[in-house]
């Protein structure tokens, strides 16, 4: 067990961690929420920069580290709907990005395409959606225009992802049938 995988599997178990104490601890402790959240955001820029940097890259790795991701984000987005009704439309466009992404990944793979890692559009998504759900987290009232402005800049972050990498898709999937067609 590598490193990086060891640290993505440490970010799994912080998301029943972060939703327990999500839902138990008062709010006037809440910024262990914030704690958690950092913790595991730094934990997966490690991840990362270790496996590239001391080449522990593994196939385990390359499941693990965005399904650790997607759990997190997802499990605070639903979290936060408590407090925030508000945010559902960002969950539920993060949600569909995501099951498209996986469907769209599911093709590919079927196809016998070699899936791509992320790229800049969606680690900018991710990153911007981290630093909404910190603020939410450590400003225990937001303002409902904040709201508006934060959600709107998530969900058009998260559209643009999802277009560039439905463009990659395409451009993937044209040229499997390409080199289909070539055999």
């Amino acid at each position: 067990m590598s490193i990086p995988n060891v640290l993505s599997i440490f970010r799994l178990v912080l998301v029943p961690v972060f939703v327990a104490s999500f839902f138990l601890l008062p709010p006037g402790q809440r910024y262990w929420l914030a704690v958690i959240l950092v913790v595991s955001g730094v934990s997966d820029v490690l991840d990362g920069y270790i496996a590239r940097k001391f080449h522990q890259i593994t196939q385990l790795g390359k499941v693990l580290d965005p399904a650790a991701d997607k759990i997190t984000v997802a499990a605070v987005l639903f979290c936060l709907t408590f407090p925030y009704p508000k945010i559902i439309p960002v969950l539920a466009v993060y949600a569909c990005k995501e099951l498209l992404m996986l469907l769209g990944g599911l093709i590919l793979s079927g196809r016998g395409v070699k899936l791509v890692s992320s790229r800049w559009f969606g680690k900018l998504a991710t990153f911007m959606i981290y630093t909404v759900m910190f603020l939410f987290i450590i400003i225990p009232q937001v303002r409902d225009i904040w709201l508006i402005v934060c959600n709107t800049a998530v969900i058009a972050v998260t559209l643009f992802a999802l277009i560039m990498y439905g463009r990659e898709f395409v451009r993937l999937l044209k040229e499997s049938s390409l080199s289909r067609r070539e055999v």
